[in-house]
């Protein structure tokens, strides 16, 4: 894997527009909050000199509260979906195992947006991710 592929940009938190940004040992609030407090340096420019990493959650770590708007918007609310209330999960996949792939987008930008790490080649493995 190239240097590229294992150094967080710009458009990866993008991706993730709610998720805290460790910028070595300072933490800033979001991608906006980058932008907005950097005025005299360009983001693009942290991203490419410094160790920069999001700070999200492991699919396991979703809250009832999650996998309830998972299931109430994303899954056809089939009484065998509310096993998805009980379950942990491990990857993407086994969630749209429950929703079906027709909300897989939704479904995404939905875990993303809650700093659910859905990457593969894993994040936190290659150094784009730190956990929460």
């Amino acid at each position: 894997m190239t240097k590229s592929e294992t150094k967080l940009t710009l458009s990866d938190c993008y991706k993730y527009y709610n998720a805290e940004i460790k910028i070595g040992d300072i933490i800033v609030l979001n991608i906006y909050g980058l932008i907005i407090n950097n005025i005299e340096r360009p983001a693009k420019y942290l991203f490419e000199n410094y160790d920069c990493k999001l700070i999200l959650r492991n699919l396991s770590q979703l809250t009832f509260e999650e996998k309830l708007y998972i299931y109430d918007i994303f899954c056809n609310n089939y009484e065998e979906d509310k096993a998805l209330l009980k379950d942990t999960f491990d990857n993407f996949m086994e969630i749209l195992a429950y929703c079906g792939t027709e909300n897989a987008v939704d479904l995404a930008d939905y875990l993303r947006s809650k700093s659910i790490m859905i990457e593969k080649p894993d994040w936190f493995e290659i150094g784009k991710a730190v956990k929460e």
